[in-house]
């Protein structure tokens, strides 16, 4: 039972965590995966040619692109300084009108306040001319 709980515990915080990265995650995992595979068969062209010039270089490239692909995510995707969410000031609502650039503006439901008494739909039923 505990067994359970913790193994759905895990998996569940681990979606959650991957859900919002995923996509940064995989282009990073395609990007290595990709460069394993050109790098791989350039070495089996460097062995069928025997043309070893610039083998030290694919080499250097190589582990440039392991190295800054999780470098490049972890700066951009984690690092990244996130929009802060402005709170904005709460009006005085006690008034009945706003005031938009020094001009008083009804809101539109002084209607409403003016009148003494609101009728609900069972009042509107009940008072309704057949």
């Amino acid at each position: 039972m505990i067994r359970s709980i913790l193994k759905t515990t895990v998996l569940l915080s681990t979606y959650f965590w991957l859900k919002p990265r995923w996509k940064g995650l995989a282009i990073v995992i395609v990007s290595i995966a990709l460069t394993g595979i050109i790098h791989t068969e350039y070495l089996h062209y460097v062995k069928i040619t025997g043309n070893e010039d610039s083998l030290m270089t694919s080499y250097i490239l190589k582990w440039l692109v392991y190295l800054l692909s999780p470098l490049l995510y972890i700066l951009v995707a984690i690092l990244r300084p996130r929009p802060v969410a402005v709170a904005m000031p709460r009006d005085n609502t006690t008034g009945r009108k706003k005031t938009v650039e020094k001009q008083d503006v009804e809101d539109g439901f002084d209607f409403l306040r003016q009148k003494t008494r609101l009728n609900n739909q069972a009042d509107l039923l009940l008072t309704r001319d057949d």
